[in-house]
């Protein structure tokens, strides 16, 4: 199962961010890190992870803003 975390960068908050550069942490709902990258490219596919909700932070290393959500994980 593959799913997009990328699409979000289409906001207005995000426009202007290159892609391959941003760092991410998935954590669990106990703030547990479940999947980590640097210069995320879109590889996360969940399959490692029950159903559930995740919380994600991607990180430009370049500017220091920082983009938190979240996602669900159905199966």
């Amino acid at each position: 199962m593959l799913f997009s975390l990328i699409p979000m960068l289409k906001h207005p908050v995000a426009r202007g961010v290159e892609q391959n550069t941003l760092n991410l942490v998935i954590l669990n709902r106990w703030g547990n890190t479940v999947f980590h990258a640097e210069r995320y490219d879109n590889s996360w596919s969940a399959a490692e992870v029950p159903a559930g909700i995740y919380f994600y932070q991607f990180t430009s290393p370049i500017s220091q803003k920082i983009y938190k959500g979240w996602v669900e994980v159905v199966r």
